[in-house]
């Protein structure tokens, strides 16, 4: 009866290449470009609920790339995140922040990285004035 049901909901689930696909198909329609995978780390035991894969614009270097997340809900549809912008500003704001930088730390190498859980720990973070 077990074997039945793991039978049945693997049925049901899509493969991993039609996931893939579904989540470059996402960066196409809403970006108007293609996009290649990079990496994808499917679900399974350890990572439950959801697929993470690092993406790249077709024809740019795979190894600068921003992560897109697929979750799957509990209704059997997806909800994705990406890094898109983050990855198109990455240039300006390292052109921005890298004379400020410099200027108290004059030998230092400036790197700019964004993601969810960066921003997360600034938002997190309470910044008290003196008083």
């Amino acid at each position: 009866m077990y074997n039945d049901y793991v039978k049945k909901k693997q049925e049901e689930l899509p493969s991993r290449e039609e996931v893939k696909q579904e989540m470059l198909d996402y960066l196409d329609e809403k970006y108007g470009e293609e996009f290649e995978c990079a990496t994808i780390e499917y679900k399974s035991w350890s990572q439950s609920g959801m697929e993470q894969m690092e993406a790249y614009p077709k024809g740019s270097n795979p190894n600068y790339n921003f992560v897109l997340n697929r979750k799957t809900n509990e209704d059997g549809s997806a909800t994705y995140e990406d890094g898109y912008i983050g990855y198109l500003m990455k240039e300006k704001y390292a052109e921005l922040l890298e004379p400020i930088v410099k200027k108290y730390f004059p030998v230092s190498d400036v790197g700019i990285g964004f993601g969810k859980s960066l921003f997360k720990v600034f938002e997190a973070r309470q910044i008290q004035k003196p008083t």
